[in-house]
């Protein structure tokens, strides 16, 4: 079904202010807050039991409060995280996707923000899907989520300067900066028989995507892809974009159906006639 950009970005600006969409859009001090109440009493546990404790007890939590939560090295990170979890927030900027952390030396918690979709690439997928509503494209942001820890950590070590998501139905693309990446678009690649460079690259994670639909982890996926590539001098010998911004590039569907529209509302182009 095609939907008019027109009208899938008002949708989007519409729903990221009035709505809440996507699972574990809890705000920060509202996990926070809950994983301190659930071990209330544990100030005076030697650091092995704290850590088994907010293992046992923190992990079940965060899954109710909509968050997924990883163990330990599951995070790639370097504080030396005991647990940690990904969730969503939103507001007119977009959506954002962060990683709360909590350590095992100050039994602190530490907030990052990963990534950001910004609302034209929301109205993109809405539209490219054929939906109207940011819950429908909640598939769609999710399995971008599940590549983001694990390969922006990789695209990192590259230097790649712009990114691709991979998702079941086509993938999210923007630039990165500092392991933090701002997701600016999303298409499927090849549709309407177009070619297109991100073809090849999506079909490279294509296993990836496989378990991320499997709803598994895709991070020993991600990184047999990366060490795989190792051979031939890495993912960006391959796709060699990747060490380039992302540009924005007028859509020729919008540019066709805007054509339309303009010559519908010139009179001389309606054929219509009184009948005397």
């Amino acid at each position: 079904m095609y939907i008019d950009p027109r009208v899938a970005h008002g949708k989007t600006r519409f729903e990221l202010a009035e709505m809440p969409i996507l699972h574990g859009r809890g705000r920060t001090q509202d996990l926070i807050a809950s994983v301190n109440r659930v071990m209330e009493g544990s100030s005076r546990l030697g650091s092995r039991e704290y850590a088994r404790r907010l293992q046992r007890k923190a992990i079940p939590e965060l899954r109710r409060m909509g968050a997924v939560p990883f163990v330990g090295n599951e995070s790639n990170n370097t504080i030396g995280g005991i647990i940690g979890a990904l969730y969503f927030t939103q507001d007119d900027r977009g959506v954002q996707l962060k990683r709360l952390v909590w350590t095992a030396g100050d039994r602190c918690s530490h907030d990052f923000l990963l990534m950001r979709f910004e609302p034209h690439a929301l109205a993109r997928c809405m539209q490219r899907n054929g939906v109207l509503s940011l819950p429908e494209i909640a598939l769609e942001v999710n399995a971008a989520a599940a590549f983001a820890l694990p390969l922006l950590g990789a695209a990192a070590a590259e230097n790649w300067t712009q990114v691709g998501l991979p998702t079941p139905s086509g993938i999210f693309v923007g630039n990165l900066s500092k392991g933090f990446a701002v997701m600016q678009t999303y298409f499927c690649p090849g549709q309407n028989g177009r070619t297109s460079r991100w073809s090849g690259y999506r079909e490279f994670f294509k296993e990836a995507v496989a378990a991320v639909q499997a709803d598994t982890h895709c991070g020993p996926a991600i990184a047999a892809v990366f060490e795989a590539a190792k051979v031939g001098g890495g993912v960006a010998a391959r796709f060699p974009f990747l060490m380039d911004s992302h540009e924005y590039t007028p859509d020729p569907d919008d540019t066709i159906w805007d054509q339309a529209r303009a010559s519908a509302a010139r009179p001389e182009d309606r054929h219509i006639h009184a009948v005397a």
